[in-house]
C-alpha cells in the first residue's frame, strides 16, 4: 500500500506541481518574439513588465536571466519578465535604440519607466527592483512598514521615547506586515515604554508579548525577562513599603512642620518606584514651605533628573514647577 501511495505521488502529483509550475512560468515569463508579442504581452500588459534585452552569445546576458527569473516567479503575477532576443527580432531592438546587452527596461502601462545597461552590479539591480516592487505595488506596504520600523529603532536611541511609540504603533497598522512583525513591533514599544518610565503601559506590553514570547529576537527575550522581573519586583516590594511608609507617616503626623519628614515619605515612594506620588509629594512640601529653595525643590529637581527629558512626568512637572517658581520667588 505504501509503495502504492508513493508511486502515486511521484507520479502524478509531481507531474501536476510540475505542470502548475510551468503554467506559472509561462505567464508571467515569457519571449517577446514577435511586435504582436510586444503589443499584447508588453504594451497592454496590466501589469509592470521587466523587459530583457538579451543576445545568446552574450555571457553577461546568461548571468542575468536567472536572477530575474527568480524574483519574477517570488513576485507572484505583480510583475511580468520579458525576454527580447535582439538578433531574433531587429527591428524591435532598433526601435527600442538597445546599444548595448544587455539592456533591461521597467515598463509600466505602455511606458518606460527605468533602464538599465550592461551587466549590473547587486546594489544597482536591487535599486531597479525596487523600483519595479515599487511601481507593481508589491512591497511599498513593506517600505513603509521598514520605514517606521527602522525609525522607532533610531528613536529609542536617542531617548525620544514617544516618538518611537508612534512609529512602533503605525508600523503594526500596515496592512499585512503589522501582523506578520506583531512582536518585533511590540518588543520596540515595550523598550520605550519601559525607559520612558510608564511601568502601566509596560505591563500592557508585556501581556501582549506573553502568548508569543517564542518569536522575540535572543535580545528581546532578554529584555522580556529583565522587564518581567523588575515590575514583579515592584510588586513584591509593596509590603516592606508599605510598613515602611506607616513608619515615615507616623513621624509626620507628629511633626507636622518638620519638612525633612515628608522629604523621607517622598525619597522613599521614589525608591520604589512611585515616581509620580513622588512628584506629587515633593510639590506638595513647596507649597507648603511657601519656599523654592527647600527640600520639595531639591527633591522634586532631582527626580526629574534622574527621570530625565524623555520620562512621561518630565514635562508636565515642569510646567508646574515653573508656576511655583513664579508664585514663591516674587
Amino acid at each position: 500500500m505504501m509503495r502504492k501511495l508513493v508511486r502515486f505521488f511521484n507520479e502524478k502529483n509531481m507531474k501536476d506541481i510540475a505542470f502548475k509550475a510551468m503554467e506559472e512560468y509561462k505567464e508571467f515569463i515569457f519571449e517577446v518574439d514577435s511586435v504582436t508579442t510586444w503589443l499584447d504581452r508588453v504594451l497592454r500588459n496590466p501589469n509592470p513588465v521587466v523587459l530583457q534585452a538579451y543576445a545568446n552569445w552574450s555571457i553577461p546576458c546568461r548571468k542575468l536571466m536567472p536572477i530575474l527569473e527568480k524574483k519574477t516567479l517570488e513576485a507572484e503575477g505583480k510583475w511580468a519578465y520579458g525576454r527580447l532576443d535582439i538578433d531574433e527580432v531587429p527591428d524591435l531592438a532598433t526601435a527600442l535604440q538597445i546599444k548595448l546587452v544587455p539592456t533591461v527596461f521597467l515598463i509600466n502601462k505602455g511606458h518606460s519607466m527605468n533602464r538599465i545597461e550592461g551587466l549590473p552590479t547587486e546594489e544597482s539591480i536591487n535599486e531597479f527592483l525596487d523600483d519595479v516592487k515599487l511601481v507593481a505595488g508589491l512591497e511599498s506596504d513593506e517600505m513603509v512598514f521598514q520605514g517606521l520600523l527602522s525609525a522607532g529603532k533610531e528613536f529609542i536611541q536617542e531617548k525620544k521615547y514617544d516618538e518611537a511609540l508612534r512609529s512602533f504603533s503605525e508600523a503594526l497598522k500596515v496592512k499585512s506586515f503589522g501582523e506578520k512583525h506583531f512582536v518585533e513591533c511590540y518588543e520596540g514599544m515595550l523598550k520605550a515604554a519601559f525607559n520612558k518610565g510608564d511601568t502601566k503601559l509596560s505591563q500592557e506590553y508585556l501581556e501582549k508579548i506573553k502568548t508569543r514570547k517564542n518569536e522575540l529576537s535572543t535580545e528581546g527575550a532578554k529584555f522580556f525577562e529583565d522587564v518581567e522581573k523588575s515590575l514583579n519586583d515592584n510588586k513584591k516590594m509593596s509590603e516592606e513599603f508599605i510598613k515602611k511608609k506607616t513608619v515615615v507617616e507616623e513621624k509626620i503626623r507628629q511633626n507636622p512642620k518638620n519638612y525633612e519628614f515628608m522629604n523621607e515619605l517622598c525619597k522613599l515612594y521614589y525608591e520604589n518606584g512611585y515616581h509620580e506620588e513622588a512628584i506629587e509629594i515633593g510639590l506638595e512640601i513647596i507649597d507648603l514651605e511657601k519656599s523654592f529653595k527647600g527640600y520639595g525643590q531639591k527633591a522634586v529637581v532631582g527626580i526629574l533628573n534622574d527621570l530625565g527629558p524623555s520620562h512621561v512626568l518630565t514635562k508636565p512637572t515642569r510646567k508646574r514647577l515653573q508656576s511655583l517658581h513664579n508664585k514663591y520667588s516674587v
